[in-house]
Formats: structure tokens, sequence, C-alpha cells
């Protein structure tokens, strides 16, 4: 059974590939297609984030993959070296992952070095973009998405979950604001998030199991839907 992951034009598919043999303990994945039409037509591309590394899969090259970024092998180095190009940066846990609709940009979170990363995939360069330690009291169970609300430009930000709720990451100002949960907002732990095109946030919360529902802009909160599965629920749906 594959992986569970969106692409970047939104559509949700299983990366079947032994991911085992391309790195030691893969932790995220994003996808991206190229191409129009029949499935068949599509080119698929993938990256894999592992506790060292990002790796890419060519779907159309039989599942090639390559190092993008950090360090390869069972005794890879973790850690932090600050930001450089390619197999000179070291990360230390890649545990959220995804791609821009173009596949130019990668976007993860660097999990025990506390922050928000980029990489441009053409050159393989990566950037630190945002110190998460501080104000989102650490990346524990940290996952992240674009901004995908109508009245704002195309990936222009990111939506990031931190132990302490939501913040929004602005590229253009390089400037993190908090969301406001209201009420909830001692209440709520959450972890898995999507943004959708009419301006609807969904996130799980790992403490009360469930999923929540907020309108970006406004405090009203909804009990989406109660489960016992919301890791998976997360990962499967198209929003």
């Amino acid at each position: 059974m594959g992986v569970p992951c969106i692409t970047s034009d939104g559509s949700s598919l299983d990366v079947d590939y032994p991911l085992s043999s391309i790195c030691i303990d893969p932790r995220s994945v994003a996808a991206a297609t190229s191409g129009g039409g029949e499935d068949s037509a599509k080119r698929y591309s993938y990256w894999i984030g592992d506790n060292s590394a990002v790796y890419h899969i060519d779907g159309s090259a039989g599942g090639l993959s390559t190092l993008v970024a950090g360090s390869a092998g069972p005794h890879a180095a973790v850690g932090w070296t600050g930001d450089g190009v390619g197999s000179d940066v070291w990360f230390h846990l890649v545990i959220a992952l995804i791609c821009s609709g173009d596949a130019k940009w990668l976007y993860l979170i660097d999990h025990h070095n506390s922050c928000l990363r980029s990489i441009e995939v053409a050159t393989q360069r990566v950037r630190t973009l945002y110190s998460m330690a501080d104000s989102s009291g650490g990346p524990d169970r940290a996952k992240l998405c674009f901004d995908r609300s109508p009245h704002v430009k195309p990936e222009s930000a990111v939506f990031l979950t931190g132990v302490n709720g939501i913040l929004r990451f602005d590229f253009a100002s390089s400037a993190a604001q908090s969301v406001s949960l209201g009420q909830y907002q001692s209440i709520l732990k959450p972890h898995g998030i999507a943004s959708t095109e009419t301006g609807i946030l969904i996130f799980t919360c790992w403490k009360t199991d469930s999923v929540w529902a907020l309108e970006i802009g406004r405090s009203r909160h909804k009990t989406a839907r109660q489960t016992n599965s919301i890791g998976w629920l997360s990962a499967r749906c198209t929003l």
C-alpha cells in the first residue's frame, strides 16, 4: 500500500515506490504533476523528507531518486550548519513538506532545528525563513499548508501548526502572525492543516481527536467531524 499525499494540482494519490530503499526513515511527502489530460499523460514528481535529507523521485523515470539537500546514508549527519546548497546543509528531521504549484519551491519544517525552511529546486539552495521556537512553542507535531484564500496571492503565505496554535507566515514580509482560535485557544492542539479556496482552514487536533473548520478572518468555529483516525483522514482529503 502506498503513502497518501496531495499533489500540487490538488489531486490525491499514493506514492507506491519502496521508500525504504531511498531513505532511512521517511517522515513527509510532497508531490507535483505536469502535463494534462488523462492521468496516463501526466508526469509525477515526488519529494521525500526523512531525518537528515530531502530526496526527489522522478515518476517518469521509473522511480529514479536523487538527493536534493541534506546528508544521506545510514550514517548521515544531522544538526545545524546554517543555510547553503545541497549536501552542504544539514537537517534534523523533516516532518512536514509541501511543493509549490510550479514545482520550483519546496517548503519544510525542520523539527529539531525549530524552523521553517525553503529549497529552490533548480539550484538546491536552502534558506531558513522563520524560527518557530519562540512564537509557536516549538514545532512538535507541526504541519504546514499554503494559504489558498481567494483574497490572497497564490502561494504567498503558509499556515503552520505548533504546540500553541496556528501561525500564518507571509513570504513577502517575512512576518508571522498568530491565528486566533478564540475561546478554544488553550484547548485545541492543532496538527494536520489544509486551506481551501473558499477561505476555510481545516485542521486536526491531536488532543481532542477531532477535525475543526475555521473561517479565516472570523472567529466562528465548527466541529467538522469526530474520528479516531484523524491523521489518515487529513492525509486523504482533497480540499
